[in-house]
């Protein structure tokens, strides 16, 4: 279930939802760069866009990945929406329970499969290195953790931006780095939008 907030302390349930086979998994983003978050979903064999058609609450939905075999049967299933190699672009992770398969964004936004495996269960992806690219956290069989280190060749960068609560109203300890919020930045003709859902927001911007 979706609700809207109507920011006057009260939400309104979306009732025009896609009717989508059975969603697995799922994350808040901006996967065309419009400006306006939308739902990433996984489906057994698909990632759906989500998004609002207008301001009453009216939604629609289109396929932006396929993939096989179905993960329908894994006990496991969860999509990872980032950029994983720093071209401006969203990428996917599609991670079931003993393997993980990578999507990669062009520059028409579009993504493509990686001929990559990488192991499956994975739970987190953030910057373990501080080399600004996104590593990968997870369990292996055995649930003893591993990690995955992200490196390339083509120089990309990224910024981790850190926001912090500013006023001076309040004392600022329910929510001092401004969770739930949304944070922007340009560079050039390249836009990013994301949700505050944790301290520091990784954000990709190519070639400066």
């Amino acid at each position: 279930m979706v609700y809207a907030n109507e920011r006057v302390g009260e939400f309104s349930r979306i009732t025009t939802l896609p009717d989508l086979p059975p969603v697995h998994s799922f994350e808040i983003v901006d996967l065309d760069s419009d400006s306006y978050l939308e739902i990433a979903a996984l489906t057994s064999n698909t990632v759906e866009r989500v998004y609002l058609t207008s301001n009453q609450g009216e939604t629609g939905a289109e396929t932006v990945a396929n993939f096989e075999p179905s993960i329908a049967d894994n006990s496991y299933k969860k999509l990872f929406v980032q950029d994983f190699d720093n071209n401006g672009g969203l990428d996917f992770i599609i991670s079931g329970d003993s393997e993980s398969h990578i999507w990669l964004s062009d520059e028409q936004l579009n993504v493509n499969p990686l001929d990559l495996q990488l192991p499956g269960q994975l739970y987190s992806t953030t910057d373990m290195t501080g080399n600004n690219r996104m590593d990968m956290i997870g369990l292996n069989e055995e649930n003893v953790p591993y990690q995955l280190v992200n490196t390339g060749t083509m120089g990309y960068n990224g910024r981790m931006i850190s926001p912090r609560a500013s006023g001076t109203e309040g004392d600022q300890r329910i929510n001092s780095f401004g969770i739930g919020g949304e944070i922007e930045i340009r560079s050039g003709v390249l836009y990013h939008k994301q949700p505050i859902d944790v301290s520091g927001c990784a954000f990709w911007i190519g070639h400066l």
